[in-house]
């Protein structure tokens, strides 16, 4: 009887180790899965950054040939190449720590980042729209004092405008996709 016991109680550690191992592995691998997640969400993030970056690029050269050439002050163009720089920076300030260094270690650090980087384009926004309004007038009133036809002048403006309107709609819901994936990769990790 004593012997039937122990083959049991045997059976019953072999089976509980056969459990643990299966659990480990289950670990494991959800583990690598929310990592994979993190980093293709990760990925999709700085992405954003890079058409902002390109789009930089866009609004300097347009600076340095176009505006001139129209004859817009150089102050104008100077402030404006300041506004793409400065925009450049915050997002490369925003971003730096987004990188496999930080992805790779521990989630409660990758948490930490999302939500900085969640509240620092909050924030940002806010900044964005003032200067976006600010540029926008100046544009303008710089377009209406050099324009010959105020008639010219107004349909380039009120294009100017909607064009402005498109691209500010797009750089928002861009920056939205990003607070947006931030959160989803916050509450992915909340929930392990």
């Amino acid at each position: 009887m004593e012997n039937t016991n122990n083959v049991q109680l045997e059976e019953l550690r072999g089976q509980a180790e056969l459990l643990k191992k299966k659990l480990d592995k289950e670990i494991i691998v959800n583990d690598a899965l929310l990592r994979q997640t993190v980093k293709r969400k990760a990925t999709a993030i700085n992405r954003m950054a890079w058409i902002s970056f390109i789009a930089s690029i866009f609004i300097i050269l347009c600076a340095v040939l176009f505006f001139p050439a129209e004859g817009f002050s150089i102050h104008f163009c100077i402030v404006t190449i300041i506004m793409a720089l400065a925009c450049d920076f915050f997002t490369w300030k925003y971003h730096k720590d987004i990188n496999p260094h930080t992805l790779n270690g521990d989630l409660l650090t990758v948490a930490r980042t999302m939500k900085k980087l969640k509240n620092d384009y909050l924030r940002w926004q806010k900044y964005g729209i003032i200067i976006l309004i600010f540029w926008f007038a100046w544009y303008g009133t710089e377009y209406v004092m050099i324009s010959s036809d105020w008639k010219h002048a107004v349909g380039k403006v009120v294009s100017i405008l909607i064009g402005g309107g498109i691209g500010a709609y797009v750089g928002l819901k861009m920056d939205r996709k990003v607070i947006v994936t931030a959160d989803e990769i916050i509450k992915q990790i909340e929930q392990e």
